[in-house]
């Protein structure tokens, strides 16, 4: 690999080579951005954890703590005895990291750090702010969220396309789905809840893509009551066609409704009851998850024993 100016005066300054044993750093591996050194210090050479992160100005940017470093996009995750962590790219430690997933659409990467809430991770150079409970993404890159109010919203290229007001939304099929939401109507001070449907546009990336109507399937029911009505799938369908000759051209089928979140009692077809856990980690190790995240990028994983 061909280094830059910059990374050449770096190396011949601080790293060691054949001809000289005795500079600052025994080894050195630069960031994909070219401006970031992972190095191991001369003095701690015999040392397993004495990785480190410093710029091309060889100003400290982690510190020589570590087992091993490997570049994730514009992040670094770094390793010592105990656990792995996610730090930017200048040295700022966002979180640990208990488990690390692939998704359904190579832009999102979700993170599990210790608190055993989601992070979600787009196109390797941002994360998210807010911690989530449980997700789901479609192979056009929808996604569902559930943040930890039990709130479900729809994201698309990491912007927001549906608020976090729903306690429930459905798969989309044929380009509708349902979704339900807290009434404001209440019932001798209890919660009460509408069914609307939710229309697509067939071209997601599109502005205004998801839409949500003001038509209802049905409304002002009680959580008990929710649950029970869709128990009955022709009675679902048979408001499904009175909506259909009515206003919109709705094709749901009420056998293969699947509401997100997947884990509760209402109707969900994509999974068995035993196999709702909805964050649907993979067995892999961490190691072998982020080996294949990157493509299999061999100067990404640094394995520097």
């Amino acid at each position: 690999m061909k280094h830059t100016p910059q990374q050449q005066e770096f190396l011949n300054k601080f790293v060691c080579n054949e001809y000289d044993k005795h500079k600052l750093y025994w080894k050195a591996f630069f960031h994909k951005d070219g401006d970031l050194a992972v190095v191991r210090r001369t003095k701690d050479y015999r040392k397993k954890d004495a990785w480190g992160c410093v710029n091309l100005s060889n100003e400290k940017i982690l510190p020589f703590i570590f087992e091993k470093i490997r570049s994730f996009g514009i992040f670094f995750v770094a390793e010592d005895s105990e656990s792995e962590y996610l730090y930017d790219k200048n040295g700022n430690n966002i979180c640990e990291i208990v488990d690390f997933q692939e998704t359904e659409h190579e832009d999102y990467h979700v993170i599990r750090d210790e608190s055993e809430e989601l992070r979600l991770i787009y196109k390797k150079n941002t994360i998210s702010h807010g911690s989530y409970l449980g997700f789901h993404v479609e192979e056009n890159g929808l996604m569902f969220l559930e943040d930890i109010g039990n709130n479900v919203g729809l994201i698309y290229q990491n912007q927001i396309i549906l608020p976090f007001d729903y306690e429930a939304i459905s798969v989309p099929q044929d380009l509708y789905s349902l979704a339900i939401k807290e009434s404001p109507v209440k019932a001798d001070g209890e919660k009460l809840y509408d069914c609307f449907i939710i229309e697509y546009k067939e071209q997601i990336e599109f502005d205004n893509a998801v839409r949500l109507t003001n038509i209802k399937l049905f409304e002002n029911k009680e959580w008990d009551e929710v649950e029970e009505y869709f128990e009955n799938t022709e009675r679902v369908r048979h408001h499904l066609k009175s909506l259909s000759a009515k206003e919109l051209n709705v094709y749901i089928n009420p056998e293969e409704i699947s509401f997100f979140p997947f884990n509760g009692n209402l109707p969900c077809h994509l999974f068995d009851k035993e196999e709702r856990d909805y964050c649907q980690w993979s067995n892999y190790s961490l190691n072998e998850s982020l080996y294949d995240a990157l493509g299999g990028d061999m100067d990404a994983i640094w394995n520097l024993d």
